[in-house]
C-alpha cells in the first residue's frame, strides 16, 4: 500500500508540474505573440489542435483562408503555426524573404528523423553547405542531365518486363513503380541497383512508405513530446522510431561496403564522392563531411527521390483508368510522334504537348505534397504588417495554389487541356508548384519530370490499362500522411 501510495503521489506531482509548465509556456507564448497573423480563437492549453486533427485538413485550411486571408495563424500548445496561401504570397514569403524563412523548425519529429543533419532537416550553414555539395556531386553523375536517360531507360525496360509478366491479370503497380524509381536513385548514390523481388530491398521500401504515412499521424508528438511516454503506440511514434532505425541500418551497411573498397582515384557514385571529401577535410572543425551527416543525407536523397515520383506514377495510372478518352488520346500522340517500333526518348517531349500537359495536370490535381515540409523562421521579422516570431513553424500551403480557381478554372476537374494554348503548345505550367517554392525547392525536379515522362510514355505505348473491375473504378480519394497517396488499387495491363 505504501509503495502504491508513493507511486500515485509521484505521478500526480509529475502531472501537476507538467500542467503548470505547459500552461506557463502557453501564457508566455500568448503574451509574446502579439500582432501575429489572425486566426481562430485558441482553446486553453491545446490551442487550435482540432484544425490539425480534422479528417480533411486541406478543406479546413481553405475555409480558414476565406475567413482570415492569405496569411493566418494557428496555436497549438507552445507552438505558433503560420500558414501561407496563394501563389503571390508564397513567392513573396519563401523567395523574397528566403533568408529568414528557409530554416527547418526544431520539432521532436524533425529532430528524430534528421537531428539537424542532412539536407531535408538541417538549417543555416550546415544546410547550405550540404545542399551545395549534394547538387554538385549528383550532377557529376548525371543527375537531371540528358546523360541520365540511358540509366533511366534500363529501369523502364525492367519496369515493362515485370508488368508484362502479369499477363493481363489484376496487379498492384505500387511495388514495381517504387522499386523502379528507387533504383534510379540507387544507381546515383550507391552505383548499383536492386532486383525486383529482392526481399531486403522490398522491406526497405515498405518501411519508407510506412514512415511517410506515420509522420502524418505523429504530428501531435511534435507538439506535445511528452505523449510519446504513454503506454502503447497510439500515435505511431514508436513504430516510426523502429522503422527509422532499420532504414538507417541499411544505409550504414551500404556506406561501410563503400569504405571497404574505396579508391580515391576511382570515384563511382555519390557515396564515394562524399567519402573523398571526408578524407580531404579530416580534422577540420564543424565539417559537414561526417558519417552521421552522410547517413542522413543518403536517407534524404533516397526517400525524396523515391516517394513523390513513384506516388505520382500511381496517381497518373489511376487517372488513366478513370479517363479512358485521355488514355486513348495520349496513345494517339505516341503513335504519331514515336510509333511502336522504338522506345520513347526525352527528345520526343517537345513534340508531345498533350503528354506533357497530362503530366503537369497529374502533378497539379494529385497534389502529392500539398503542405510541403514546414519551414522555420530564423529570426523575428515583420511580414505584411504582421509579426513573425523566431521559431515559428511556417506552412507553405501548396494546395492553395493548385486548387485556386483564379489560376485554374474548375480546379476540381482533371483536365490536361487546360495547359494547351491556342497555338497547341504547353502554357501556364509555371503556376504548378508541385516541387515547392523558394530556396527549399526540390533539387530533383528535373530528374522527376524526366522519369515521369519516360515511365508513363513507355507504359501507355506498350499496354492498354484497364481497371480490375470495369463496373467499379478505384477511388480517387487520397490518403494524407507526409504525402498524399492513392488508396490501394489494382489494374490490368493488356499488352498491345
Amino acid at each position: 500500500m505504501w509503495i502504491q501510495h508513493t507511486v500515485s503521489d509521484y505521478l500526480y506531482q509529475i502531472a501537476l508540474v507538467s500542467t503548470v509548465f505547459l500552461l506557463g509556456k502557453y501564457y508566455i507564448g500568448w503574451r509574446k505573440w502579439s500582432n501575429v497573423p489572425p486566426g481562430p480563437q485558441p482553446l486553453p492549453l491545446i490551442g487550435n489542435m482540432g484544425y490539425f486533427r480534422s479528417k480533411d485538413k486541406l478543406q479546413t485550411f481553405r475555409k480558414l483562408r476565406k475567413i482570415y486571408g492569405d496569411v493566418f495563424s494557428l496555436r497549438v500548445g507552445g507552438n505558433l503555426f503560420i500558414v501561407f496561401n496563394g501563389y503571390e504570397t508564397l513567392k513573396e514569403a519563401f523567395v523574397k524573404n528566403g533568408d529568414v524563412f528557409s530554416d527547418r523548425p526544431r520539432t521532436y519529429i524533425m529532430e528524430l528523423m534528421s537531428r539537424g543533419r542532412g539536407i531535408s532537416g538541417s538549417s543555416g550553414t550546415t544546410w547550405k553547405e550540404t545542399r551545395a555539395f549534394t547538387i554538385s556531386a549528383l550532377r557529376d553523375f548525371g543527375f537531371g542531365k540528358r546523360s541520365m536517360e540511358a540509366k533511366l531507360m534500363e529501369e523502364v525496360e525492367t519496369f515493362l518486363a515485370v508488368i508484362k509478366k502479369t499477363n493481363g491479370e489484376p496487379f498492384d503497380i505500387k511495388s514495381v513503380s517504387y522499386t523502379s524509381v528507387s533504383n534510379v536513385i540507387c544507381s546515383l548514390i550507391f552505383g548499383r541497383r536492386f532486383d525486383h523481388g529482392d526481399e531486403t530491398f522490398e522491406t526497405l521500401l515498405e518501411l519508407l512508405d510506412q514512415n511517410f504515412k506515420l509522420v502524418g499521424q505523429t504530428g501531435i508528438i511534435g507538439i506535445f513530446p511528452c505523449l510519446r511516454y504513454l503506454p502503447g503506440d497510439m500515435f505511431g511514434a514508436k513504430r516510426l522510431i523502429k522503422n527509422t532505425a532499420r532504414i538507417k541500418k541499411f544505409f550504414v551497411e551500404q556506406i561501410e561496403s563503400h569504405k571497404e573498397g574505396f579508391d580515391l582515384t576511382n570515384i563511382h557514385d555519390f557515396t564515394d564522392a562524399f567519402l573523398k571529401e571526408q578524407k580531404n577535410h579530416v580534422g577540420e572543425p564543424n565539417t559537414i563531411f561526417t558519417d552521421d551527416n552522410l547517413t542522413t543525407l543518403i536517407g534524404n536523397v533516397f526517400s525524396a527521390g523515391t516517394e513523390t515520383t513513384a506516388t505520382s506514377i500511381r496517381w497518373a495510372v489511376l487517372y488513366l483508368l478513370h479517363y479512358r478518352d485521355i488514355q486513348d488520346k495520349l496513345r494517339q500522340e505516341i503513335d504519331q510522334v514515336i510509333g511502336r517500333s522504338r522506345a520513347p526518348s526525352i527528345s520526343d517531349k517537345q513534340d508531345m504537348p498533350f503528354f506533357e500537359a497530362f503530366i503537369i495536370e497529374v502533378l497539379r490535381h494529385a497534389n502529392v505534397a500539398p503542405l510541403a515540409v514546414a519551414h522555420g523562421a530564423a529570426q523575428d521579422t515583420m511580414y505584411k504588417g504582421f509579426f513573425i516570431p523566431r521559431g515559428s513553424i511556417l506552412v507553405p500551403n501548396l494546395d492553395s495554389v493548385m486548387n485556386d480557381p483564379k489560376l485554374f478554372l474548375h480546379p476540381e476537374t482533371f483536365c490536361p487541356s487546360r495547359f494547351i494554348g491556342d497555338d497547341g503548345r504547353v502554357t501556364g505550367c509555371d503556376k504548378v508548384t508541385a516541387f515547392s517554392v523558394g530556396r527549399r525547392l526540390c533539387p530533383g525536379e528535373t530528374l522527376a519530370k524526366m522519369e515521369l515522362f519516360l515511365f508513363l510514355t513507355s507504359l501507355v505505348q506498350n499496354f492498354r490499362l484497364l481497371p480490375e473491375d470495369p463496373t467499379c473504378l478505384p477511388s480517387l480519394q487520397g490518403f494524407m500522411g507526409m504525402t498524399k497517396s492513392p488508396k490501394p488499387f489494382k489494374l490490368r495491363a493488356i499488352k498491345l
